[in-house]
């Protein structure tokens, strides 16, 4: 037995549950307990059990360690989604677990070289030079695909509109000639 089964004794696969899972796990060389069985499109394993699908990563923990506090998520601390070795995890915050990633939110700066804002309440650090020009995009993207129905909105705010702004032309011209002749 490898040391990554090692957590899975006899005595703790009693459960059928816990066999079945056994099953569908191989051992690696990195050490790693690779998830043989579903995965997820992001690379999560998935174990269908008491007549729901969980993930697979935080069942092998909750079979080792017991439930996860509410609020906390799995880190892999092997940075291998398939993973299912508890000893490769760690349980922690989800800002922490985003911090601790792989991905491009974690550079200083982003693609554009411009700096990121500190991490946000959602976790993420965003660069906002780039998230204003994507909004100004959008927002000309919305234009030029609705440009006709802005235009007749427009004819039909004239057109209801009308009487009012020839009033307050006339209105203004008066004043003026008013103020000239005064």
């Amino acid at each position: 037995m490898t040391e990554a089964q090692q957590f899975y004794t006899p005595k703790e696969c009693a459960t059928q549950n816990q066999e079945r899972f056994r099953t569908r796990t191989a051992p690696h060389e990195s050490g790693c307990l690779v998830w043989t069985g579903c995965l997820s499109a992001s690379g999560y394993g998935r174990f269908y059990m008491g007549g729901e699908t969980l993930w697979a990563h935080r069942v092998a923990y909750e079979f080792k360690n017991g439930s996860i506090p509410a609020g906390l998520v799995i880190d892999h601390l092997c940075r291998n989604r398939a993973c299912v070795n508890p000893n490769h995890m760690e349980v922690v915050s989800n800002a922490e677990n985003l911090r601790r990633g792989l991905a491009f939110n974690y550079k200083d700066g982003c693609n554009e070289g411009h700096t990121r804002e500190p991490v946000n309440a959602q976790g993420r650090r965003i660069c906002r030079k780039c998230k204003n020009a994507a909004g100004r995009r959008d927002g000309r993207r919305y234009r030029e695909l609705n440009a006709e129905k802005e235009r007749e909105r427009g004819r039909k705010y004239y057109a209801a509109n009308r009487e009012k702004k020839i009033e307050s032309v006339r209105k203004h011209r008066e004043r003026k000639k008013s103020e000239r002749c005064g």
